[in-house]
């Protein structure tokens, strides 16, 4: 918050400002509201210091509301827009996530988890990403090969 607020400083104090009041509309369950206005903000500055914190919620709105084909591509734009963003570890974990556990479309998860390893080797989302790889691996195993009943 306090590195935000330097940068702040040194911006358009309308836009931090903005920014705040599109935060609170999240936490008091308006997500609609601030969807839009993180939309908007995003749109009027792609360039900010707030790029990657406006794409990174747009996202957690869309999954939260179970709009994952658009989660998936906002967390996709953050990553190739702002590949130099501290979000993109958490953001390649969330793609992953919502493909294991919403969409079950595991090999794509699979490939998310194995992108954040390759690209994200230390981040502290790593050892996460290792052990649900290894439950997923599991589970794609026993979807190829069902037991045989009895």
């Amino acid at each position: 918050l306090f590195a935000l607020i330097q940068e702040g400083q040194r911006t358009d104090s309308t836009l931090l400002a903005t920014y705040a009041q599109a935060r609170l509309k999240h936490r008091q369950n308006d997500s609609k509201t601030a969807l839009t206005a993180f939309v908007n903000l995003y749109e009027a500055n792609p360039e900010s210091f707030l790029a990657d914190r406006l794409l990174n919620h747009q996202a957690a709105i869309h999954e939260s509301r179970a709009h994952y084909p658009q989660a998936l591509q906002t967390h996709r734009k953050l990553i190739a827009k702002i590949p130099w963003s501290p979000l993109c570890p958490a953001t390649q974990m969330a793609l992953a996530n919502i493909y294991d556990t919403h969409l079950k479309q595991y090999y794509e998860a699979q490939t998310a988890y194995e992108t954040l390893l390759i690209n994200y080797p230390l981040s502290l989302e790593a050892d996460l990403a290792r052990e649900r790889l290894r439950t997923l691996q599991r589970k794609i195993q026993d979807l190829k090969n069902p037991k045989e009943a009895g």
